[in-house]
Parts: C-alpha cells; sequence; structure tokens
C-alpha cells in the first residue's frame, strides 16, 4: 500500500475518533465550511474533495461538508479566512506546505503555528511537467534551454508558493536560471502549459497521469513514480532535490 494511501486511510481514522467523539456532544450542528485557498480543479481541490466524499460514504458526520475555494493573493486571501474563522469547529483550512513558504517571503503575516491541526489528508510529490508544443523534449533539454537563454524559459506557478521553492531547488542545484509567470494555483498552471503560454509548471503527478498531452520532466519523490516510470527523479540526474506535500486540515 502506497503511502498516500496509508496516509488517506489513516486521516479517515483520525477523523473518525475526533468527529465521533464530537458528535456524541451534538457536533457538528450545522454544514462544516472546508477553505481550499486556491481555484477549483487544481490539486489542493480535488484531493479535498476526495477525502470529504469518503468522509461521507463512510457516514461520519450527520452534516456535509462544503468546500469553499478562496483563491487569490497567493492562497494568503484563504489562509487568513481560516485564521479568522470563529474556532466552533464548523471551518477547516485546507492547506500544504505554502503556509509556510508564504511566511518566509513575507506575503503572509501568521504562522502554521497559529493554528490547530485536524489531520494529514495525503501526502504527495511534485514533479516538472510540460505540455505538448512545449519545444522541450525531456528534463537534460530542460536544463540546457535555461542554461542557454537564462530566464527566458517561462515557467507558470504562484509565486511564493511550494511549487515555487520547488523550481527554485533545483534551477540553483542544477545552475540554470527559469523565468516565472506568476499563473495561480494547480488548474491554472496546467491550463498555461496546455496553452503553450508557458513552458513548464510543478504540479503533482495525477493530471500529468490523466491527460496524455501533459509530461513529466523531473520528479522530487525519493524515487520513481509508480505511474511515469520514464521520469526521472532529481537525484537520478545528480542534483539532491525533493519536494514533496503533507496536506492537512
Amino acid at each position: 500500500m502506497s503511502k498516500g494511501v496509508c496516509t488517506f486511510a489513516a486521516s479517515a481514522l483520525a477523523m473518525a475518533v475526533s468527529f465521533g467523539a464530537a458528535t456524541a456532544q451534538g457536533y457538528p450542528e450545522k454544514p462544516i465550511q472546508v477553505i481550499v485557498p486556491f481555484a477549483a480543479g487544481g490539486q489542493g481541490d480535488v484531493k479535498a474533495r476526495l477525502v470529504i466524499q469518503r468522509i461521507q460514504e463512510l457516514g461520519l458526520l450527520a452534516q456535509p461538508m462544503v468546500v469553499v475555494n478562496v483563491p487569490g493573493g497567493a492562497a494568503t486571501i484563504g489562509m487568513r479566512q481560516g485564521r479568522d474563522a470563529d474556532p466552533d469547529g464548523h471551518t477547516l483550512l485546507y492547506i500544504h506546505q505554502t503556509m509556510m513558504t508564504s511566511e518566509l517571503t513575507g506575503v503572509l503575516d501568521f504562522s502554521y503555528a497559529d493554528l490547530v491541526p485536524v489531520a494529514e489528508t495525503n501526502y504527495s510529490c511534485l514533479l516538472t511537467a510540460t505540455a505538448e508544443g512545449s519545444g522541450i523534449a525531456d528534463a537534460e533539454d530542460w536544463i540546457a534551454q535555461a542554461r542557454a537563454n537564462p530566464g527566458g524559459i517561462k515557467e507558470a506557478t504562484l509565486v511564493g508558493s511550494s511549487a515555487h521553492f520547488t523550481t527554485e531547488m533545483f534551477a540553483s542545484a542544477a545552475d540554470m536560471k527559469v523565468g516565472y509567470v506568476n499563473a495561480g494555483g494547480g488548474a491554472d498552471r496546467i491550463a498555461s502549459i496546455l496553452g503553450n503560454h508557458t513552458k513548464t509548471a510543478v504540479l503533482v503527478a495525477t493530471p500529468v497521469v490523466q491527460n496524455p498531452k501533459l509530461s513529466g520532466l523531473v520528479y522530487y519523490g525519493a524515487e520513481r513514480h509508480p505511474e511515469l516510470p520514464d521520469t526521472p527523479t532529481a537525484k537520478e540526474l545528480g542534483y539532491d532535490v525533493t519536494s514533496c506535500l503533507d496536506n492537512v486540515w
């Protein structure tokens, strides 16, 4: 069983225990809002909805859980709404390491330590992807082009996010310079590379596995992704870079 599946199962159990105890005291009294600080269709949105679907299938709650997409401000608008919500258990913020990177870049004026985590819902490593028509054949070609044209090979990113930090770590290790277009969350980055407005984007593996027009260049897990066996890891290419997301609420 993969770590992602184990994490998902453990999360469902944790939710059953925590919410089960609360339900005995009349909780929840109304629908639970799950703030996703990204646009609909991105990895955070999809993962949140999958977890909610499973919670509903198991009948863990007497009230529904409802996703509220609050994109904008490099995810900081939704994160602030989550922080400022009444601490009554009826609002959850669904987030990952982007909260930390936003704090590091100064666009967020509070810390993950100001919030109380309920459960880790899934664990997934990132990859650099490209699309048909980008003119990039593979990882070595991407690196060569970026070195030959510093800043000219554009990447769709969310400035200040984990995706942005991932590319910066790899670019530093590979002695290359990438140009950035602040496209937004995962769904917007996918649209950008599919439209050939940018050459690359950092994503989770799922959309690359599912869309034949997308391909992986570099995977940032410890080993190759089982469904993307032709995508090398950064370490295989000689660069000691790993980058994975822990989604929590």
